[in-house]
């Protein structure tokens, strides 16, 4: 097994016996001046999804996409309003000309 294989594996052995004593925990019998022990006892953490940043639509490219939507990527040039992946092969040397970009 390769070191991610098997770090994996950890990951997945460790929550699920995190899983278990959970739910062991829940199952107890706990008095109810033991509340807020218990509360913190069954706290898990939920990781919040990624948010993607917002483009305002000044500065969006105005193409569309393969799959007919518009493009939401932020616009490199101005007087095109085109973003990097919508540009032709002419226009990107244009564009590195202008921004005096060398490297490809």
């Amino acid at each position: 097994m390769s070191p991610k294989q098997t770090d994996r594996a950890l990951k997945m052995l460790k929550s699920s016996i995190i899983d278990d004593l959970l739910v062991q925990l829940k199952e107890l019998k706990i008095e109810v001046d033991d509340e807020e022990l218990k509360n913190t006892l069954l706290k898990t953490k939920n990781k919040s999804r990624r948010i993607p940043p917002k483009v305002e639509e000044h500065k969006k490219c105005v193409a569309t996409c393969k799959n007919g939507k518009p493009c939401c990527v932020a616009m490199c040039d101005k007087k095109l309003k085109l973003c990097w992946a919508h540009m032709d092969g002419d226009q990107r040397i244009k564009y590195r000309k202008n921004k005096n970009v060398t490297e490809v």
